[in-house]
């Protein structure tokens, strides 16, 4: 029996900075079509190990291979041209240009040197309707709430044609209606066999919404969870080192 390809697999990788080791050789393996959830506490190392996916940190360490082959980002656009679109908290969006401006920045379609704004507009308000958001693509981002903003972020994630869409704490700034919108879009993305890796200390939303969950500890990956056979209070346990974290999870692998 053939096993299941792996969409995204990062080896061994290691990051240093002055005085402190934030990631020791973690691995981390992710699927297509699946909802990869990465947990751990506050400092584990999970932005860090982001980063590096993304391509604004350079790993001391180890190798990444995205559908089999090397990857080794330099840039965080170099990143995005090869399929990965990193949603942070803190939203890398302009905040004086609209929304669709923001949506297609640097890949707005063109005639020549003249940007088709129509095209544009058609092509951003078909993001926004996808991620269930309302208000009009010729907005200001900064004159937006926080969670529009957000949904203004993931949608410019789908814009992207992303091959792995990481998405940091998402609910955080997001309503009970916003969040379930935003989870049947991870659904139509897992479908359509795009990798999903979704950050959250909420896990009630890691139950919901998660195939798979990886758990990060002190800058460790110390186990690799089946969340269809595995319980939040096991998960909380691997998060917070209790005795027997350290055993890896039914994975299927």
């Amino acid at each position: 029996m053939s096993q299941t390809p792996e969409r995204l697999r990062m080896s061994g990788i290691v990051k240093r900075f002055p005085g402190t080791v934030a990631l020791d050789g973690v691995e981390l393996s992710v699927r297509p079509g699946e909802v990869h959830c990465l947990l751990g506490e506050n400092g584990a190392g999970k932005s860090t190990l982001m980063k590096i996916l993304a391509g604004s940190y350079r790993p001391d360490e180890g190798t990444i291979l995205l559908d089999g082959e090397p990857y080794a980002p330099a840039t965080p656009h170099a990143g995005l041209a090869a399929g990965i679109a990193v949603i942070y908290q803190e939203l890398d969006l302009l905040p004086d240009l609209t929304v669709a401006q923001n949506l297609l920045l640097g890949r707005a379609p063109r005639l020549g040197p003249f940007v088709r704004r129509a095209q544009r507009a058609k092509l951003a308000r078909e993001a926004l309707d996808r991620v269930g958001a309302s208000f009009p693509v010729t907005a200001k981002v900064g004159d937006l709430p926080i969670a529009a903003q957000q949904l203004t972020a993931i949608a410019k994630a789908l814009t992207a044609d992303a091959r792995v869409i990481v998405m940091d704490e998402p609910s955080a700034t997001l309503g009970e209606a916003e969040l379930q919108a935003v989870f049947d879009v991870i659904r139509s993305l897992t479908a359509e066999g795009r990798s999903v890796i979704f950050i959250s200390h909420r896990m009630d939303e890691v139950m919901e919404i998660g195939d798979r969950a990886t758990v990060l500890r002190d800058g460790r990956a110390v186990g690799v969870y089946d969340l269809s056979s595995t319980g939040p209070d096991e998960l909380v346990a691997a998060m917070i080192g209790e005795a027997g974290s350290e055993l890896v999870g039914a994975t299927g692998r």
